[in-house]
């Protein structure tokens, strides 16, 4: 070996030993932790060498996708993990949608450290189950809104734009386009898109001067009764007041409604019902008011013009003086003349007594007014629509435009109409005409005095009273001064949600729901959820109200003057008085009623049959009796002494006798052989039942404003603070279902109908305000309207 050769190996030598010093110094001691581990060294024929560590192998991250559900997701490693090796996760968990970067570092005595990456992505959501359809409103000047229906998910908010603008209700008549946007953080954002049509229809009102004032119908509250003063306009009442006519000291009117509508008194302060008719075309000649019934469905023969003694009892019968289906009725000499139905709208006349009928002019006549001996009229042919005169008793037919008109009314020497001819129209335009009364031109039409589309002109003698289509406002038009004057300028439509009484109710009958309105009154009216409609059914104040097999039951109530009636749903014209007393809580069983009888002083049970005889007291108790139910053979009802709590009582059906419980009660409904108590004193619910005469508590917190049976189960509406909202008790638990104000519920076949309503518990009975007449329905998973 060279000299050079052996001075390299001393160098490397004297290196390993200074390195073997270096690594030494470097080694951890006590329970510090190499990041990574060194390999193994061991010794042959003492030599040391080093041993590799084993890779980890078999296993896998990889990139996962899945969908928000609100549930946490997690990104593991896959395949099989050798012994002794452990994982270590950042970021590998997440819920809320987003891209997640995922690291896995695997480790163990003996492998070499790998680490693993991938992404863990959490998709939003779809938006599903949201209907959004067209609306199609009548103008009333009230914002109006469609809205989505559905459940909507969690943190996802809705927003409302009505062609484009960004608010959430309209007013004006007209089309819009109305997109609502659902949103949120773990949602895709869905577009939703429907129409809102607000349409502004010719709408047949009526108004008449009578002693100084205007009196007419107000479009924009419920079409109630107001008059114009002069100076101002104010309400009058609720009554959907038609066919005005007066005797020189009364004003009379039809209070219209689909069933059981009536002819009215009215002095200059208060109305009063005369005689429970559908009439229509009321004239007077002060003696007798005489009118038409013009059914659709005539039964019973009733269609036919009649009158009625206004000198006479509550009692009287009218008189029918023809069978003729008469329309535009006037007076004239000792005859009625009308356009009779019967007889393609011929003029025809009868005689004041009764007697035959004959025809004065054979073509169809509409639109008829008389003045002085001057008969005015509309003959509505194929093709020669126009304005007509007649001098009566005998004179010949003249014709005086080449327009036809409607709403006849004359002032001075002129008639003044509105155009409604379909070819003139397109000419002249739609608006308010004059024409003398003396014209006798086939070809002329009148002159225009206002362009615009009208409805139901009148006049006082001096001036013009009508509606505009557009606005729905009722105006005067000064024929002298030629001025116009909007007399419900600055009118806020009439919002009656603060309500001072609790009676509400809605019950399905065929497929339709009836339903106590007290926005107008308590008066009863039906909502058909297939065609959107609603009908007013009676005008008159209904405390409540029942179906029973072909009869319609329900109470009436004015102040201090109650009865109970019952019409033929199959002859809606006639009601019967079945009795004078307030009837409340009503129970048929076979051939009898059972009721309460709410007296000025007490409440009592009674019974009558279903025709109104045999009409009893049971109890004699002399305490005050609600809520009545029926279960087996047994009455359940609540007392209420005039000291102390009240409580559940019994009344068998079989032995005739009452029994108190000591058990605390407001209202009760029965499930099968529990009866569901409401405690008013404890705030409590309890479960009754009527085998063994237990009960237990179901629930607390309660001030329970309604309760009924839906589907097996009890629902209850809760108006207790911090409480509020529809429940539903499944025999063990007492589950809230829809947190928001509710009332009069009722078990129907479109779900659990009810009011949206905030309600309050008095002293003994609940009020409510801020009601949403609107019915809506829990159909088991989401409120709708049904």
């Amino acid at each position: 070996m060279s000299k050079t050769a052996k001075l390299v190996l001393i160098i490397v030598a004297v290196c390993l030993v200074v390195g073997g010093v270096v690594l030494a110094l470097t080694l951890p001691k006590g329970n510090d932790t190499p990041t990574t581990k060194p390999s193994t060294s061991t010794t042959t024929n003492g030599t040391p060498t080093t041993q590799s560590k084993t890779p980890i192998t078999g296993v896998s991250l990889s990139d996962k996708t899945v969908t928000y559900n609100g549930q946490e997701h997690t990104l593991v490693v896959t395949g099989d993990l050798p012994d002794g090796v452990t994982v270590v996760y950042n970021s590998n968990k997440a819920t809320n949608a987003g891209e997640y970067q995922v690291t896995a570092q695997l480790s163990g005595e003996g492998y070499e450290p790998l680490e693993l990456t991938a992404k863990l992505t959490v998709s939003p959501a779809p938006i599903t189950g949201i209907l959004f359809e067209n609306g199609t409103v009548e103008y009333d000047a009230l914002p109006h809104s469609i809205y989505i229906m559905g459940d909507v998910p969690a943190g996802v908010t809705v927003n409302y734009t009505y062609n484009g603008q960004d608010v959430d209700e309209v007013v004006n008549a007209g089309k819009y386009e109305v997109k609502a946007t659902l949103s949120g953080p773990n949602h895709e954002t869905l577009v939703l898109t429907a129409t809102l049509n607000i349409t502004a229809t010719e709408e047949l009102l009526f108004s008449y001067a009578w002693n100084d004032k205007v009196y007419f119908q107000n479009p924009l509250d419920s079409n109630a009764l107001y008059v114009f003063d002069g100076t101002g306009i104010s309400r009058v009442n609720g009554d959907q007041a038609q066919y005005f006519t007066d005797d020189g000291t009364n004003l009379y009117y039809t209070a219209n409604a689909l069933f059981g509508s009536s002819i009215r008194q009215f002095t200059s302060s208060s109305a009063t019902s005369l005689y429970k008719a559908s009439a229509e075309y009321l004239v007077c000649d002060g003696e007798y008011v005489y009118y038409a019934v013009n059914q659709l469905i005539n039964y019973n023969d009733q269609n036919g013009i009649y009158r009625f003694a206004l000198e006479g009892d509550a009692d009287r019968v009218a008189e029918r003086l023809t069978t003729d289906k008469g329309s535009w009725l006037v007076l004239h000499g000792g005859y009625v003349y009308y356009a009779n139905g019967k007889d393609s709208g011929a003029l025809k006349r009868v005689p004041k007594t009764g007697g035959t009928s004959a025809v004065v002019y054979e073509d169809n006549v509409t639109e008829m007014i008389i003045d002085g001996n001057t008969l005015y009229f509309t003959r509505d042919g194929l093709v020669n629509d126009a304005i007509y005169r007649m001098t009566l008793p005998s004179g010949e037919a003249v014709q005086m435009t080449v327009d036809a008109g409607r709403y006849l009314t004359v002032i001075g020497n002129n008639l003044y109409y509105v155009n409604c001819d379909i070819l003139t129209g397109k000419f002249f335009g739609e608006g308010i005409y004059k024409i003398s009364t003396t014209s006798a031109s086939a070809v002329a039409s009148g002159t225009l005095l206002l362009d615009g589309s009208f409805s139901s002109l009148r006049s006082d003698g001096n001036s013009l009273y009508y509606y505009k289509v557009n606005d729905k406002h009722f105006y005067e038009y000064d024929i002298t001064s030629e001025e116009e004057t909007d007399l419900m300028e600055g009118f806020v439509p009439v919002d009656n949600s603060v309500i001072s009484h609790f009676y509400l109710q809605i019950t399905e009958h065929n497929g339709e729901f009836y339903f106590i309105n007290a926005k107008d009154g308590g008066s009863l009216y039906k909502y058909n959820p297939n065609t959107k409609a609603t009908y007013k059914v009676l005008p008159d104040a209904i405390s409540n109200f029942y179906f029973h097999g072909d009869y319609l039951y329900y109470s009436t109530y004015v102040v201090t003057n109650y009865a109970f009636w019952r019409v033929n749903l199959s002859n809606i014209h006639d009601a019967t008085k079945l009795t004078s007393d307030r009837v409340d809580q009503v129970v048929f069983d076979g051939d009898y009623i059972y009721y309460l009888n709410v007296g000025a002083t007490k409440v009592t049970l009674w019974k009558m049959k279903q025709d109104g005889t045999e009409n009893a007291q049971l109890d004699k108790t002399g305490l005050h009796i609600q809520s009545l139910e029926k279960v087996g053979n047994m009455l359940y009802m609540i007392l209420d002494p005039a000291v102390g709590y009240k409580k559940v009582a019994t009344y068998d059906l079989s032995g005739g006798t009452f029994a108190t419980t000591d058990i605390n009660g407001e209202m009760v409904c029965a499930l099968g052989n529990t009866l569901y108590i409401y405690d008013q004193k404890n705030k409590q619910l309890l479960a009754y039942n009527t085998q063994n005469g237990t009960h237990q508590v179901v629930a607390n917190n309660c001030e329970i404003t309604d309760m009924v049976i839906w589907n097996g189960h009890l629902y209850y509406a809760n108006a207790k603070t911090n409480y509020v909202g529809l429940y539903k008790f499944d025999g063990q638990n007492a589950t809230k279902v829809y947190d928001g104000n509710v009332t009069a519920l009722s078990a129907t076949s479109k779900g659990l109908c009810f009011i949206k309503a905030k309600v309050t518990w008095a002293a003994n009975y609940p009020l409510f305000a801020e009601t949403d007449m609107t019915i809506y329905a829990w159909n088991g998973t989401a409120v709708i309207e049904p």
